[in-house]
């Protein structure tokens, strides 16, 4: 009862308990999920990540098995099981942690979600005039960090100030190295002014 594999098949050893109890853990974090949120634009190709269901997130609040990664048994690489093989006391599950939580839906995030195009646009435009034509504010007050550039789904680019933007990252296939600092070019999360929204909904 070993793990054994050659060029073409591979056969995994998995206790049926251990399958169990890593859905159950599984379940432990999705209790903290929200509920499903009900969009009318399914094709929104940056949305791809599934949402999980009301029977799945009733399972994980009563503390049963909820969800399990069986796939990877399948069609991750040897490298994967033989890192986690070499170093299995060194990793813990994310959950246990941080609070993993969902993000927003937004239904149309090409325009809810502009890029922050700021060092594109300025490496684009070393000329005064010409960034002006192309933004319409001075390239000063861009340098400066008193404006930033986004450009929205229609390619339209729009200064505002940083304050009134927060940065999102969109996809982790955006991100080279392990980071707390976004990515250059990613997409921002438009705030509106704090005067204009009541406290228990402002950002924190």
């Amino acid at each position: 009862t070993r793990n054994v594999h050659d060029d073409r098949w591979r056969i995994m050893v998995k206790r049926q308990g251990e399958l169990w109890d890593e859905g159950v853990r599984a379940g432990r974090v999705l209790k903290h999920a929200p509920a499903p949120v009900a969009t009318d634009d399914e094709g929104d190709d940056d949305t791809a990540d599934a949402e999980p269901d009301d029977d799945l997130l009733a399972a994980a609040a009563g503390g049963e098995y909820a969800a399990g990664k069986w796939g990877r048994f399948l069609r991750a690489p040897d490298l994967y099981f033989e890192i986690l093989e070499r170093f299995r006391d060194k990793f813990v599950p994310l959950g246990s942690v941080v609070d993993i939580r969902r993000g927003i839906t937004s239904g149309c995030d090409a325009f809810f979600m502009p890029k922050d195009v700021t060092d594109k646009v300025l490496a684009d435009n070393p000329d005064d005039k010409d960034f002006r034509t192309a933004t319409g504010v001075a390239r000063r007050d861009v340098v400066s960090g008193k404006l930033k550039i986004i450009e929205d789904g229609a390619k339209v680019l729009h200064p505002i100030e940083p304050e009134f933007i927060k940065p999102e990252v969109h996809s982790p296939l955006l991100l080279s190295t392990l980071s707390r600092s976004p990515p250059s070019s990613c997409r921002t999360h438009p705030l509106p002014s704090s005067s204009t929204v009541p406290a228990r909904f402002r950002s924190r």
